[in-house]
């Protein structure tokens, strides 16, 4: 039995009113009280039941399950090549996307999506490849952009 079944297990056996879940490092702990659960701020995440609880076990051994794989085609591939399938998949993703646009119908969709899957597929592993923590300082900073430029798009239609 592997140490996540045998986690289960304890919390199947081990029924709590909720979990806490500690992020950095991921541990879970059965909240027996609701002084257990604190705000839920910081770097932990409540969940009310096992069910919800079992969800995550499932999320989390797939994300963990895919970052493997991305690293194996890193090492398998090479950098090089794929930097050169992210351009590849980038460009296919492009073009499915403007054919759905001048043809929206369900074939074009469908075949968008698969796009969209294949390239952020690759995102993932130039992720891997080369951030160094900064593209996570990025997307705040244009998440925080964009929700000004929506804020004054909002006032404007509001004066």
């Amino acid at each position: 039995m592997k140490p996540s079944d045998e986690r289960m297990l304890f919390y199947k056996k081990n029924r709590a009113k909720c979990f806490i879940i500690s992020i950095n490092p991921i541990t879970v702990r059965p909240a027996f009280n609701y002084d257990d659960i604190g705000n839920g701020c910081g770097n932990n995440i409540i969940l009310k039941n096992i069910d919800e609880l079992e969800e995550l076990f499932i999320f989390e051994s797939q994300v963990l399950k895919d970052k493997d794989v991305m690293n194996e085609a890193i090492c398998v591939y090479g950098y090089n090549n794929q930097v050169a399938k992210f351009v590849e998949e980038a460009g296919e993703c492009i073009a499915a996307v403007m054919r759905f646009s001048t043809k929206p119908n369900g074939a074009n969709q469908d075949h968008m999506c698969e796009e969209l899957a294949d390239l952020g597929i690759m995102i993932e592993q130039m992720k891997i490849m080369f951030d160094k923590g900064n593209i996570k300082e990025h997307w705040d900073r244009k998440i925080i952009r964009l929700e000004e430029r929506l804020r004054c798009i909002n006032y404007d239609e509001h004066e």
